[in-house]
């Protein structure tokens, strides 16, 4: 019973997460913004988030804001640039690279073609312009076994702890935060591997 209760919890968290990403599709949010949106540790949170949704919570976004500019692309008469800039892109030229390597075409060639905007989702999670179809089930159900999740990672005066002794040990910060003091990752091609080495503790 405390198992399922748990696992309901999870599913809340996670929803409230995506929630908050349909919201912000257009601003800048970080692996520890969308952490504390769930009321977990980053390390907690990237475990669950992953159960559920089949990717990582960057990899995610990235994809949400990606169907939405092949959306845009196909059914708007927009810049690419301005697509790229919505989409979290600095440039059209780092667009277009991470636009073709999902895509397998560029934004100017999609445009042209019929092409599904959609991209494949574990979780069945996609971009539409009345919302994001909702999140049904954990696509990774083993995640969530009890042996897998610990209590001393929800957010409380423990994790303050956690997270400083994690810094001490693998200079944790420096892996997420290069740079940058202790501010947030933003939502760039880097985050990646910031997100992976995250997932990697």
């Amino acid at each position: 019973m405390e198992a399922a209760s748990t696992q309901a919890e999870y599913m809340a968290a996670v929803a409230q997460v995506v929630d908050f990403v349909q919201s912000s599709l257009d601003e800048v949010v970080t692996p520890r913004q969308l952490a504390n949106v769930a009321g977990f540790s980053p390390h907690h949170f990237h475990r669950i988030f992953r159960a559920y949704a089949g990717e990582s919570v960057m990899d995610f976004v990235r994809r949400l804001r990606l169907e939405r500019a092949a959306y845009r692309l196909r059914n708007t008469e927009e810049g690419i640039l301005e697509i790229a800039i919505d989409a979290g892109y600095g440039s059209g030229e780092a667009f277009t690279r991470v636009f073709q390597a999902y895509f397998g075409v560029a934004p100017s060639v999609f445009r042209t073609e019929i092409r599904a905007y959609r991209l494949p989702a574990p979780s069945g999670v996609h971009y539409a312009p009345g919302g994001f179809s909702a999140l049904h089930r954990a696509v990774e159900p083993e995640m969530l076994e009890e042996r897998c999740l610990c209590e001393f990672h929800r957010l409380s005066g423990l994790n303050d702890v956690w997270e400083q002794a994690l810094d001490l040990l693998t200079s944790f910060s420096e892996l997420v935060y290069p740079g940058i003091n202790k501010g947030e990752p933003r939502m760039t091609e880097a985050t990646t591997e910031s997100d992976r080495e995250i997932e990697a503790l």
